[in-house]
């Protein structure tokens, strides 16, 4: 195995003794750890419920289109607690400025390519966040 070793900013190839003060790079089974990762990985997209996971959906209403987000995590609005207080104002303000925002950033792009983001209302949109 060659060993790559840095003298005053060159490069050099050497070759590298089995020194037991330098353990090889892999485990006892042989396997590199990256391939370890990549077996565990693939494991855990395999056996993913695939198609299950439901981020949200988009309604039309005669008053315009209604984007549902479910999240994980909202604050409650029970909790007195100043930190969560501060969230909930914040996500309430989110809520309230939500049309603004999606005008500004996202209307245009939404209108230009309807067979992405649908045949719907883009001009008045609102947000609803579910837990």
């Amino acid at each position: 195995m060659e060993l790559l070793t840095a003298t005053h900013n060159s490069f050099t190839l050497g070759q590298m003794n089995s020194s037991p003060l330098l353990p090889p790079p892999y485990n006892r089974m042989g396997w590199y750890p990256s391939q370890s990762l990549w077996v565990l990985l693939s494991a855990l997209l395999l056996l993913s419920p695939a198609g299950i996971v439901d981020a949200g959906w988009v309604e039309d209403t005669p008053n315009g289109t209604i984007i549902h987000v479910k999240l994980h995590g909202l604050p409650l609005a029970s909790d007195t607690s100043t930190a969560n207080q501060a969230d909930v104002a914040a996500v309430r303000l989110f809520i309230e400025r939500f049309p603004t925002i999606h005008a500004k950033r996202y209307r245009d792009r939404y209108l230009a390519n309807p067979e992405t983001y649908g045949q719907h209302n883009w001009d008045k949109v609102e947000i609803r966040l579910h837990q």
